[in-house]
Parts: C-alpha cells; sequence; structure tokens
C-alpha cells in the first residue's frame, strides 16, 4: 500500500492548478488525498464552467464517478455554460449531467446560446425538468426563434423563481397556449441590447414573453429596455403582484437616447397602477425620476412603501420638487430612505416619522470646491429630521477634485460652523430627547488627494460632539 502524500506536497501540487479546473478535475480522481483536501474543495468551490464539449466531458465523468460524486451531491452548485458557437453542446447538458448527481444546483447559466439556429430535441426539456432544485435562470446573449421557446425553457424548470434576462431577443411573438402559466417566477431581471454607449431596447416579443410571469413581485430593469417612459409603465402594468421596483440607467442615456428600432411601436401612457410597492430604487437621470415618480405617486404605492432610494445622475430643481412631493405623501409609512444631493443644488428634506435609516450621498461639485456649502447642506439635511425612530444615519461626501478653496481649511470658519449648527441639529425635536443618539456613519470618498485628507480631518473635528452622546465613525474611502 503506498503512503499518503504529506499536506506540504498536496498544497504544494494544487499550487499548480489554481486556475486550471479541468487538470483539477483529473488529478482529484486519481488521488483521495488530493481529492479529499479542503484547498482542493476551495479551488472547485461551487461553480461549474463549461465553455466546450471537451468541458462537459470532464464535468460529466465527475459528477458520476464515485470519487468526486460525493462531493457535488453535497454542495450548494450552479453551472454557468458558455456555447461554442462552431460546435454547439449547450442543448446535451441535461443529458451529460443528471439532475440527481447535483440534486443542490440552485442556478443555471446559459451564455451566447442560438436557437435560431437550431432547437434542442424535446428530451431536452424532460430532461431539464428533473433539475427540481434549480430556482435562478441566468440567461446572456441568448437568441431565440420565438418567445414560446424562451417560455417553453422556462417552464420546463418546475421550481424556477428567479429569471435574469441580458441582452436577449426573440424572433416573434409567443403562439398557441399561454405560455408562462406553469412557473411560478417572482423575480425578474431585465436588461437591454447592445453595450453601455448604444443601448437598444429590448424587442416587442421579448416584452410580451416576460409580461406573461405574472407572478413576478421583484423587477430590477434598466431604462435602455424601453423606448420611451410609456411603454415602461404599459409592462411594469402587467406586474399586479409587483412589491419591488428597480430601475436604473447608464450614465448620460436619456429617453431621448435610446436607439427606437423602425419596428417598435408608439405606446400611449397608462392609467394608475395596479401594483402596491414596498420599495423603490431609482437611479436615473433627474427628469426620468421626476415622470417616474408622478406617475407612481396616485398608485396604492403611496401607502405602502418601507424603502425608498432615489439617486439622480444630476441636479435639477424640477426633479428635486417632484422628489419632496413624492416623500411628503409617503412619508407615513417609510422605514429606509437613500437619497443623493448635489452641492450647489436644491436643499432636500428628510422629514418622514417612521425612518429608521437615513442613506445620504452629498456630491459637491467640481465647480463649486466649497467644503462650508457642503457643510451646510449636511446641517439643513439634518435638521429637516423629524423620525423618533432612527437607528442609524449614513453620509456619503463624495469630493472628485485636489483641493478645497483656501477659505475652507481656514479652522476658525469651521469651529464656528460647529458651534453655531451642529448644536442646533443636537437641540432639535427629532434629538434633544434621544440617548443615544442614532449611529452617525460618514465616509469622506474621492480620488486620494489633499482634499480627502483635509475633508476626513475636519469632519472629524465637526462632529465631534456628536460622541458625547451617540456613536460617530468617520472613514475615508480614497480611488
Amino acid at each position: 500500500m503506498w503512503p499518503d502524500l504529506p499536506l506540504e506536497v498536496v498544497e504544494h501540487i494544487l499550487d499548480f492548478m489554481w486556475d486550471e479546473k479541468l487538470t483539477l478535475f483529473s488529478v482529484s480522481l486519481t488521488c483521495h488525498r488530493i481529492r479529499d483536501s479542503p484547498v482542493c474543495h476551495r479551488l472547485l468551490d461551487a461553480d461549474i464552467w463549461v465553455a466546450n464539449r471537451r468541458h462537459l466531458d470532464f464535468v460529466s465523468r465527475a459528477v458520476i464517478s464515485k470519487a468526486m460524486g460525493k462531493f457535488y451531491s453535497q454542495r450548494t452548485l450552479r453551472i454557468i455554460i458558455t456555447e461554442d458557437p462552431q460546435r454547439p453542446f449547450a442543448h446535451t447538458v441535461p443529458l451529460c449531467i443528471p439532475a440527481t448527481r447535483v440534486p443542490k444546483l440552485y442556478q443555471v447559466q446559459l451564455h451566447d446560446i442560438d436557437w435560431t439556429r437550431y432547437r434542442p430535441h424535446a428530451s431536452f426539456y424532460i430532461l431539464l425538468a428533473h433539475f427540481r432544485s434549480v430556482s435562478w435562470l441566468i440567461l446572456e446573449n441568448c437568441h431565440f426563434p420565438s418567445g414560446s421557446d424562451l417560455c417553453q425553457l422556462t417552464d420546463a424548470l418546475p421550481n424556477l423563481q428567479k429569471l435574469s434576462l441580458g441582452r436577449v431577443s426573440c424572433g416573434s411573438l409567443p403562439t398557441g397556449k399561454q405560455h408562462g402559466s406553469r412557473t411560478s417566477i417572482q423575480v425578474l431581471y431585465l436588461w437591454p441590447i447592445g453595450d453601455i454607449d448604444a443601448y437598444e431596447p429590448c424587442d416587442n416579443t421579448l416584452l410580451s414573453t416576460c409580461a406573461s410571469y405574472t407572478t413576478v413581485q421583484i423587477l430590477h430593469t434598466a431604462m435602455g429596455c424601453f423606448d420611451s417612459l410609456a411603454r415602461l409603465q404599459c409592462f411594469v402594468q402587467n406586474f399586479a403582484s409587483l412589491t419591488e421596483l428597480e430601475v436604473t440607467s447608464a450614465s448620460g442615456l436619456t429617453w431621448g437616447s435610446v436607439v427606437r428600432p423602425s419596428t417598435q411601436q408608439i405606446v400611449s401612457p397608462v392609467d394608475i397602477p395596479p401594483f402596491a410597492l414596498s420599495c423603490l430604487r431609482l437611479r436615473l437621470p433627474p427628469e426620468s425620476i421626476e415622470q417616474i415618480l408622478n406617475w407612481l405617486a396616485r398608485s396604492p404605492s403611496i401607502s405602502t412603501l418601507r424603502d425608498l432610494s432615489i439617486l439622480p445622475s444630476a441636479s435639477s430643481t424640477a426633479a428635486s420638487l417632484a422628489i419632496d412631493h413624492f416623500l411628503e405623501k409617503a412619508s407615513n409609512g417609510l422605514e429606509k430612505y437613500s437619497l443623493k444631493l448635489f452641492v450647489p443644488g436644491y436643499s432636500f428634506s428628510l422629514s418622514a416619522d417612521a425612518l429608521a435609516t437615513i442613506n445620504l450621498s452629498v456630491i459637491t461639485l467640481e465647480d463649486t470646491k466649497d467644503l462650508e456649502m457642503t457643510l451646510h447642506a449636511v446641517i439643513h439635511a439634518l435638521l429637516s429630521i423629524t423620525s423618533q425612530n432612527l437607528d442609524e444615519i449614513i453620509i456619503t461626501l463624495a469630493f472628485r477634485f485636489d483641493e478645497f478653496s483656501a477659505r475652507d481649511i481656514d479652522s476658525a470658519l469651521t469651529d464656528s460652523i460647529r458651534t453655531n449648527s451642529l448644536e442646533s441639529v443636537l437641540s432639535c425635536a427629532a434629538f434633544k430627547l434621544r440617548d443615544p443618539l442614532p449611529s452617525l456613519r460618514i465616509l469622506c470618498c474621492g480620488p486620494r488627494s489633499p482634499a480627502l485628507g483635509v475633508a476626513l480631518g475636519i469632519m472629524s473635528k465637526y462632529f465631534a460632539p456628536w460622541v458625547v452622546r451617540g456613536k460617530l465613525e468617520v472613514n475615508s474611502a480614497g480611488a
């Protein structure tokens, strides 16, 4: 009987295979000492990567082998499949990797498949139905001949709850029976076609197919998926059970800059949305934020919102007024509020009586370089707080320049602001009787520069009185 390899030798061997999983598969099948090593388990991790038929062959032999079968049967896994355009293999994966061998597989990713060139055999869907543990399907850069093909794929996974679609296209509208009715998809991630500089909206077929998943409760999407606000409204209107909505945008993208194919139809604005959101997150240009908030202000969400995040890409008085108006309506039940403001810019109110967490991002514009104005903006926001339930206040100060103007470094000015302004915050109704005060975290971020160092020092002194009655953290994050 051969002696066991020393642990040092095993780890030395594995050092050469940290980026060669296929080699690691082979070695682990031949040596139990390597196979049982914790280092080997960490290297194999919880992901199975398949990019060609050779990869698939290795994985197939690994999961059905006595040596590695136990390892994979006990691990929570995800499988990432990138199609080989020269020798397509993705349609054979359920045949080569039996569902019984990976009982804890929770996520399947399909990249670069093109079923407009070929369609999987019916047995593909039959075998796919055995993967009952899969709850999340991610499709990236995939093309289907029709919406029915996409529905057939999602319907095949009996316990699918999350669906992520990025750069996906469908050739024609679904036909025949109503698809999507057998799914229980609760979370939908939808991203546009094209790169960050030239988004193309999703085609009508894809939007119509996604709209058939009426059980969706959480929707994360980008404004680039839609060629107009009205189309976004019409799409979201399909999800009556929606409780969480997140809409984001690439920097500088507006409805007018989205590439609109000649086949896209013009749609009319919709009426009052039927859903009642508990969470709303918007990271958009100010004009888009204004439009969406004015639309949602008429919905039942006004009385059900608990988590609100509004991060405009630029300063706008009209959008700021819409934000304040929306907060005023939604303030009764709101528990968490995240907001981005600009200096100089509109002074927002944080008046909401049930708030437990406030996350405030303050962007000092490069044209200003004025720390005093930044401090005044923060103080104004703190003075507007009315909640007696606050647990935490997070303030992120972003400085995108190297130096402040000279007068901002004047310690006498800083001391004057601190004594006159912060004391007024501590004596206002929201904080006067609080002991201890809510936790206050301040993060100064930006390029590593004199400005960042100055800001960090001044903030530590400026908010020092907070420490007497509460917890204060002042940190920096330099790029």
